[in-house]
């Protein structure tokens, strides 16, 4: 934690409002750290293997150093969103470390993808993402459990972890890989992450785990104490 938060207190009311949100959407919030349960969950849920940052067979994952979050539908207890975050530390370059990790992680996992090339340039963005930051991933929202989306839990769950987690480890900045159609339709930025930077990798030998292409999301802190005044506006 390199400074405290400029108003916990704001903080805090707004993951509360966000969480009334999503009640009123019908859905009930868990949070978890039980990474094993959760790998279990997605399987079941989403009929694949989570993300490797999520494995709890490569990763000692704890509440020290991951969190997720499970949406369930209040009347059937149907799960309809989940989400998970964990911590890194950078102290170098982040592309290089992010390539060099997710090479040797799909490695010691059986599926190697061979790095191909960043398209990104050393950019402000990217060179400001150091020390504690947080990886968002696994991000779902079943399909009809928006009412629409123009307005919906599609603007409520993503923010809600964002923050939750914003206030559980305070980090420098949150970020995510992202699909060209997500930034394309808008959902980048409206689950609360005002830099993407476009085509940041490609992947040759991919998985079906790994899109060819992928975009970098990221909100720094003061992009998420923003966010916070945004919520309770």
């Amino acid at each position: 934690m390199d400074q405290p938060l400029e108003d916990p207190l704001l903080a805090v009311k707004a993951v509360t409002r966000l969480s009334k949100s999503a009640r009123g959407f019908g859905i009930k919030i868990q949070a978890g750290s039980d990474f094993e349960e959760f790998f279990d969950l997605v399987r079941e849920v989403r009929g694949r293997e989570p993300s490797i940052f999520f494995d709890p067979g490569l990763f000692g994952l704890n509440k020290e150093t991951g969190l997720y979050l499970v949406g369930r539908n209040r009347k059937t207890n149907e799960v309809v969103h989940l989400q998970a975050f964990r911590s890194f530390y950078f102290n170098e370059p982040f592309r290089n470390a992010l390539a060099n990790y997710m090479i040797g992680m799909h490695t010691r996992r059986g599926e190697p993808a061979r790095h191909k090339r960043f398209e990104t340039r050393e950019t402000d963005v990217t060179s400001r993402l150091r020390g504690l930051t947080l990886y968002h991933g696994e991000l779902w929202i079943k399909n009809g459990s928006a009412r629409s989306l123009m307005q919906g839990p599609v603007d409520v769950l993503p923010k809600l972890g964002i923050l939750a987690a914003y206030l559980k480890w305070q980090p420098a900045a949150i970020w995510a890989l992202v699909s060209d159609r997500m930034i394309r339709r808008g959902l980048v930025a409206r689950y609360g992450y005002p830099y993407v930077e476009k085509d940041f990798a490609k992947w040759d030998n991919i998985t079906d785990l790994v899109d060819d292409e992928e975009g970098l999301a990221v909100a720094f802190r003061s992009d998420l104490e923003d966010l916070v005044r945004v919520v309770m506006d």
